[in-house]
């Protein structure tokens, strides 16, 4: 195999295959490759590198150069992975690298430096290719919530990789190291699609983790031209200090920290060992689906409860995971996670032993599979359940399950509430800030206030929800001072005295949550949504890009300065398809969660038929009553008249997806439509004026808010239009063959109905700004506090807005319709 793939794809091969020279394009594309035997996948790889042993000992010899990147002077760095770009072209390696510098040089982010990442950027297309640097610099950058974000990556990109998670460059860098001998194949035909510094990255990383299974380093060693197998063992011998990777933070984070960055560095042996030994146990839980998750752990340590239950000492040698004490909160979640998949006892922790685990792991949420909460739920003691309880809710919300699976853990909490505090959340949170503040924490996120609302036990209206939300923000906030907490807690008091006023107002448009949006948004920003806040929260700078100019003389190439805000557009982009994608698909507050309450559970279905299939039972057509063939004529189409009403909320009121094709509703937006971009446009100057990532993110959602608008005013057509015109043909065509006067009043009468309903459905796709930017917002930017006519004056004109005092200092920000 390694001599066929050198005499087909090397140097002087049939189709040389350079695999150099890409851009970020060649990142995202999929690959037409079969899998074969893993052997034989590494053999295929190795003779491609054969072919081409000059430029691979060429890379080997750059990569090494680039070993103190580490804690190298941010300029420096970037400008050296600039002469590795142009030398090598784009590779996954490079973006990783770059996104390493840019996450590090974030809080000290210089003119020289964006020059210098913006120059690099050109080299490798990033403008039009964002995603191998930004989803790069999401796993990279410690100021992002990472099993969030993604846990959100995997339930967006799932649906598009056809069994082969390593075709999406998106789900590769969740987990970048090979997991399973199983999992060799895929993860070096991706590398082999990349490039060929990605080739040679991936063939250095199973050298390092090679020992985990035995074949891998003889095959390599075996099929590896000499001269090359000898550069990469002399690189083996590189010096690197992992230490530079977390020196930045203290014990309790350095693991996890150590983890995220070390990424960016997986062709040194310790990041890679490391990466490798923590991944293998990851890797089922953040892909579900695309790993057995029996794989076995032998040759792990296998922890105890008592293990679990020491105290954590720190991390801080590169080698302190293979020891249970000498971890952060991190590691004692990975060991945890190895405890409950290899432990036969795990479901007899005790009382004390959960607390004590759930103080001291996180993402629990996200990491557990939902049998292991089964499990713990099912032979836990009666002490430990409201703990297992809490966390139950907390995964099933975190994804996204129906909420009727989730009814029986609702049921004890509140049970648990009602028996032991007296029907008090409140006392329930103050019991457990006593010993476990970051439980009770905890449960303040899951006990949102829809959650709350579902807590029909204890909790009486929506009201009583937002009372005890208030009581119970404040409580934790005062506990642990988080200032975030009591704020808002006032803005959901502010927000109650509004809703006060809102029976004096139609509600029954449609509505989203935008408190719970931005609310959202704020708590899961991903790389692009942190990118942009930094751009829009600096003074406007102008960067240099490269400019080419035709003209009588020949083509000119030279340099012209731009405002940064323009130059990243094509982040702006990436962020509102982001928010648009949430806006349109969240469960909790987004069009979703409407078509699901309002729509499609039923309450449609009662809402069209109701007083229309009763009509012939009005006293003034008992005459009808008799006649059977109208009557038989009249159930017919009542049957038509169902089965369109259920295949407009099954089929049509849907968001259009691999298996709701016929869908009227579309949560994508596309990078090419005109009307899109000048909205983009218009959302870039007014989040220039306003300086502020609060204001940017009510702009953002009422962006959303306009893109939606013309989706909408088409769903309303296709109700009052297409489908109450095949009403109408499907009622002339059962009842139109009978002319009686009696049966004409019927059919006007019936039409009358039909009609009515139909109107009155089209209106709930009337829209409004229903809470969008009512949020209560302080106006300070970094050019310092600005008066209300300032912000006012700075917007765009078709982004008009009003600022309403609350107080001295703080305002509402409106827009104006």
């Amino acid at each position: 195999m390694a001599l066929a793939a050198r005499m087909l794809l090397g140097r002087e091969g049939a189709f040389p295959f350079p695999n150099t020279g890409g851009t970020y394009r060649n990142l995202l594309k999929t690959h037409q490759l079969n899998p074969i035997g893993s052997e034989e996948e590494i053999a295929f790889v190795v003779g491609h590198l054969n072919g081409w042993k000059e430029r691979s000992i060429g890379i080997i010899g750059a990569i090494a150069t680039l070993a103190p990147l580490a804690g190298a002077d941010y300029v420096d760095a970037l400008s050296a992975l600039s002469y590795f770009a142009v030398e090598w072209g784009a590779s996954n390696y490079l973006a990783k690298k770059t996104a390493y510098i840019m996450a590090r040089g974030s809080e000290n982010r210089t003119d020289e430096l964006t020059a210098q990442f913006s120059h690099l950027s050109e080299i490798v297309d990033q403008r039009k290719h964002p995603g191998p640097y930004f989803t790069a610099l999401e796993s990279i950058d410690i100021e992002f919530p990472y099993f969030p974000a993604m846990s959100t990556r995997v339930q967006g990109y799932q649906k598009y990789a056809k069994g082969d998670f390593r075709q999406l460059l998106h789900l590769n860098n969740i987990i970048p190291s090979p997991v399973c001998m199983s999992d060799v194949g895929p993860f070096l035909r991706k590398s082999h699609a990349m490039s060929l510094v990605d080739e040679v990255v991936g063939i250095l990383q199973l050298m390092h983790i090679g020992e985990a299974w035995p074949g891998i380093s003889s095959t390599i060693k075996l099929t590896m031209d000499p001269e090359l197998f000898v550069a990469f063992c002399d690189f083996q011998k590189s010096a690197f200090d992992p230490l530079a990777l977390y020196n930045d933070v203290g014990p309790e984070d350095a693991d996890f920290t150590y983890y995220r960055r070390s990424i960016a560095f997986l062709e040194f042996s310790k990041p890679a060992r490391y990466r490798h030994f923590v991944d293998r146990v990851l890797a089922s839980r953040l892909l579900p689906g695309f790993f057995d998750s029996e794989d076995s752990l032998l040759g792990y340590p296998q922890p105890t409860s008592k293990d679990l239950n020491k105290g954590l000492v720190g991390f801080r040698s590169p080698m302190d995971y293979e020891n249970f004490q000498n971890s952060g909160i991190f590691m004692r979640t990975i060991f945890f996670l190895i405890y409950m998949k290899t432990s036969s006892q795990a479901h007899n922790l005790n009382s004390h032993e959960l607390r004590f685990i759930l103080e001291h792991t996180q993402s629990l949420d996200v990491l557990l599979a939902e049998q292991e909460i089964e499990r713990l739920y099912a032979f836990c003691d009666e002490a430990s359940r409201p703990l297992v309880t809490v966390l139950a809710l907390a995964l099933y919300k975190s994804r996204a399950v129906d909420e009727d699976v989730d009814f029986k853990f609702r049921l004890s909490l509140s049970n648990t509430v009602l028996e032991k505090f007296s029907g008090s959340v409140e006392k329930f949170i103050e019991w457990l800030l006593v010993s476990t503040p970051n439980i009770a924490n905890f449960l303040l996120v899951t006990l949102d206030r829809p959650t709350l609302q579902k807590l029909y036990w204890v909790i009486s209206s929506a009201d009583q929800a937002d009372i005890v939300r208030q009581s119970i923000l404040r409580l934790v906030g005062r506990a642990l001072e988080r200032i975030d907490y009591l704020i808002e807690a006032d803005a959901i008091e502010a927000q109650r005295q509004v809703s006060k006023l809102r029976k004096y107002f139609d509600d029954s448009r449609i509505y989203i949550d935008g408190f719970g949006m931005k609310k959202w948004l704020i708590e899961n920003p991903n790389a692009y949504t942190q990118e942009y806040a930094r751009v829009i929260e600096h003074e406007i700078k102008t960067i240099q890009a490269t400019t080419i100019v035709i003209g009588p003389s020949g083509i000119q190439t030279g340099t012209a300065e731009i405002p940064a805000n323009n130059a990243f557009d094509y982040v702006l982009m990436e962020v509102v398809k982001y928010a648009f994608a949430q806006f349109c698909l969240n469960t909790n507050f987004g069009i979703e969660s409407y078509l699901g309450r309002r729509i499609r559970h039923n309450t449609l279905m009662g809402t069209m038929l109701g007083g229309v299939d009763s009509i012939i039972e009005r006293p003034h057509f008992q005459a009808l009553a008799i006649d059977y063939d109208f009557v038989e004529a009249n159930d017919n189409w009542v049957e038509s008249y169902r089965s369109l009403v259920k295949h407009m909320r099954l089929d049509l009121l849907q968001f259009k997806s691999p298996n709701k094709s016929r869908g009227i509703f579309s949560a994508e937006i596309k990078d090419e439509d005109e009307i899109t971009r000048i909205n983009l446009i218009q959302l870039r100057l007014s989040a220039i004026a306003g300086r502020s990532y609060e204001i940017f993110l009510d702009l953002l959602i009422r962006f959303c808010w306009i893109e939606i608008e013309p989706q909408l005013a088409s769903a309303s057509k296709v109700i009052t239009v297409d489908i109450l015109h095949q009403a109408q043909a499907s009622m002339d065509e059962h009842l139109g063959g009978f002319t009686g006067e009696l049966h004409r009043q019927y059919r006007t009468e019936l039409w009358n109905a039909v009609y009515e309903r139909f109107t009155r459905l089209a209106l709930l796709w009337q829209f409004r700004f229903e809470g969008v930017c009512g949020q209560l917002l302080t106006v300070r930017t970094s050019a310092g506090w600005r008066s209300r006519e300032e912000v006012e004056n700075g917007l765009s004109n078709s982004w008009h807005a009003r600022l309403w005092r609350w107080s001295a200092d703080s305002f509402f920000f409106v827009p104006l319709l």
